[in-house]
C-alpha cells in the first residue's frame, strides 16, 4: 500500500487532478451567477455550438496526434506531428470555405461562424501539442494549460455575461478566448523544451504531393490506424451532435438548454477525477507498450479506481440532484437537476470506458472502437426514432436514452478487458 502511495504515476496523477479541480472550483463557483446571466436558450445555443466544434475536434487531424507517443524515435514522432498539423491547416482552410457559404446557425450571435472556427483552430493546436507532451510524460504543464483554459473561459462568459445585449453570444465569445489561452500556454511550454518555431513551419502541399521521406513514412505507418479511429470517434460523438437538434425540433430550445446544462454540470463535477485518468492512461499505457511491457493488469488496475473514484460525484447528483440544482443555480433549474439524475447512470459509463476505448488503439484494435461505437449509435438513434414516432415526453425519452448509452458502454468495458488479457 506504502508503496502504491509513493508511485510516481500516483504522484503526478495527483498534481494533474488537483489543478484541474482547481479550474473547475472556478467554473462551477460561477455556474450560479452564470445561470442569472444567460437563459436556458442561451445554453441550448452554446450546446450547439459545442457539438459542432467537437465534431470539427474529430475529424480536423485525423487523429494523427494520438500516434506522437507511440515511436520510440524522436524525430518519427516529429514527423507525426508536422503531418497532424499539416492536416489540421488543410482542413481548417476547407471549414473556412464552407462558414463562408453558409448561413450562420447561432442566432444570437452575428459572429456564431467566426468564433467557431477560431475555437477549432485553438482546439486543434492544443490537441497537437497536448499529446507531444504526453511523449514527455509532462502532464502537470498540460493540466495548468487546461486549468487556465477553464479560468479564463469562465471569467470571460460572466463578463461579458454582465455586459447584456452589447456582447451577443458571451457565452461562445468566452469559450473562444479561453481555448485560445490554453492552446498558447502549451505552445510556450513546448518552446521551453526546445521545439523550435522551424519545428511548425507548414508545408501542406509538400507533404501531400511530393510526401517527403518522414511525412511519408508518418502517413503510411498510421494513415490505416488513423482513419479508423477517426471514423469509430466520428460515430462516437454522432448522438452528441444530433440529440441537441433533435430536442430542440421536438422539445424546444428551452428544454434542450436545461438537458444540456444538466449534462454539462455532472461532467464538470466528474471532469478533476475524469480528465486527468483519461489523459495519463493513454500517455502511461502507450509508453508502456512503446518497451514492449504488458499493458493489460495496470489498466484493470486503473480501471477499478476510476470506477470507484467517480462514485463520489456522481452520487452526489444521483441522491440530491433536483434539490441541489435548484438551490445552486436557481429555482428555474430544477428541472435539470431532475433531468442529470436520470441521465448520471449513462455518464458514469461514458467517463468510466471513455479513456480504455483509446487502449484499443494502441494494441492496434481500432475496428472494435469503430464496432462498439456503432452499436452505441444504433441503439441512441433506435431510442430517438421511437420517442418520436410514439411521442414520448422528454423524461422518458431520457430514460431510453439512458438505458441504450448504459447498455453500449457494458458491451465496451467487457470487450475492451477481453481484447486486453493477453498483452
Amino acid at each position: 500500500m506504502i508503496a502504491f502511495l509513493r508511485h510516481p504515476l500516483l504522484k503526478q496523477f495527483s498534481a494533474f487532478s488537483s489543478i484541474l479541480a482547481a479550474g473547475k472550483l472556478v467554473q462551477l463557483a460561477a455556474m450560479p451567477v452564470l445561470t442569472r446571466l444567460f437563459s436556458p436558450d442561451d445554453f441550448g445555443e452554446y450546446t450547439t455550438f459545442v457539438a459542432v466544434l467537437s465534431l470539427c475536434a474529430i475529424v480536423g487531424n485525423l487523429k494523427f496526434e494520438q500516434a506522437i507517443p507511440l515511436p520510440r524515435s524522436h524525430r518519427a514522432s516529429e514527423a507525426l506531428l508536422r503531418l497532424s498539423i499539416e492536416i489540421s491547416t488543410g482542413f481548417l482552410v476547407l471549414l473556412a470555405l464552407t462558414l463562408s457559404v453558409t448561413p450562420n446557425v447561432f442566432g444570437n450571435s452575428p459572429l456564431g461562424s467566426g468564433l467557431l472556427w477560431l475555437a477549432c483552430v485553438f482546439v486543434l493546436a492544443f490537441q497537437n501539442l497536448r499529446f507531444v507532451l504526453m511523449r514527455h510524460g509532462a502532464y502537470v504543464p498540460i493540466g495548468v494549460a487546461q486549468g487556465a483554459q477553464t479560468s479564463v473561459q469562465t471569467g470571460a462568459q460572466l463578463a461579458f455575461g454582465s455586459l447584456g445585449t452589447i456582447v451577443p453570444g458571451g457565452l461562445l465569445v468566452g469559450d473562444a478566448l479561453g481555448r485560445m489561452t490554453g492552446a498558447v500556454f502549451l505552445a510556450l511550454r513546448l518552446r521551453a523544451l526546445g521545439y523550435g518555431a522551424n519545428l511548425f513551419h507548414l508545408s501542406f502541399v509538400r507533404a501531400f504531393f511530393r510526401h517527403r521521406r518522414q511525412a511519408g513514412w508518418a502517413w503510411r505507418r498510421y494513415l490505416r490506424a488513423s482513419l479508423t479511429h477517426t471514423a469509430a470517434l466520428l460515430v462516437d460523438a454522432l448522438p452528441t451532435l444530433i440529440l441537441p437538434f433533435y430536442v430542440i425540433a421536438l422539445y424546444g430550445k428551452g428544454t434542450n438548454g436545461l438537458f444540456a446544462f444538466a449534462y454539462a454540470m455532472v461532467f464538470a463535477l466528474s471532469g478533476p477525477v475524469f480528465a486527468p485518468l483519461g489523459q495519463m492512461v493513454y500517455g502511461t499505457l502507450a509508453a508502456k507498450k512503446a518497451k514492449e511491457q504488458r499493458i493489460g493488469p495496470i489498466l484493470r488496475k486503473i480501471l477499478g479506481i476510476s470506477a470507484t473514484l467517480l462514485l463520489l460525484p456522481l452520487g452526489v447528483v444521483m441522491v440530491w440532484g433536483p434539490d441541489l440544482y435548484a438551490l445552486v443555480f436557481g429555482e428555474a433549474w430544477r428541472v435539470a437537476g431532475t433531468f442529470a439524475v436520470i441521465t448520471s447512470l449513462a455518464i458514469y459509463g461514458q467517463l468510466l470506458t471513455a479513456p480504455l476505448m483509446d487502449v484499443l488503439r494502441i494494441v492496434h484494435k481500432t475496428h472494435w472502437q469503430f464496432m462498439i461505437n456503432a452499436l452505441r449509435l444504433g441503439l441512441v438513434l433506435g431510442v430517438m426514432g421511437v420517442g418520436a414516432l410514439e411521442s414520448w415526453p422528454f423524461t422518458r425519452f431520457l430514460y431510453g436514452f439512458t438505458g441504450a448509452i448504459v447498455l453500449a458502454q457494458t458491451f465496451a468495458v467487457l470487450q475492451i478487458l477481453r481484447v486486453t488479457r493477453s498483452v
